[in-house]
């Protein structure tokens, strides 16, 4: 069974967000609170060694990205 470890509120986005987890599994659970909001999967969570290899990987297979990786200065 998995247990829940918190729920984020983000009221700028109108947004609640459940994070559930079990052993190495952790799954995201999203409620919007506007109903005109569009219902279906905006992104998938991964744990990768190379996040920007992986990023540049999948935008060159056409995945969207909709807020690009910030910049470490």
């Amino acid at each position: 069974m998995m247990e829940l470890d918190r729920i984020l509120s983000l009221p700028e986005f109108k947004l609640k967000v459940a994070f559930v987890t079990k052993d190495r599994a952790d799954i995201e659970l999203m409620k919007f609170e506007d109903p005109s909001i569009p219902i279906g999967v905006r992104h998938i969570c991964a744990r990768v060694p190379d996040v920007p290899k992986v990023a540049q990987e999948l935008s060159q297979q056409d995945v969207e990205v909709v807020r690009p990786l910030a910049q470490n200065s």
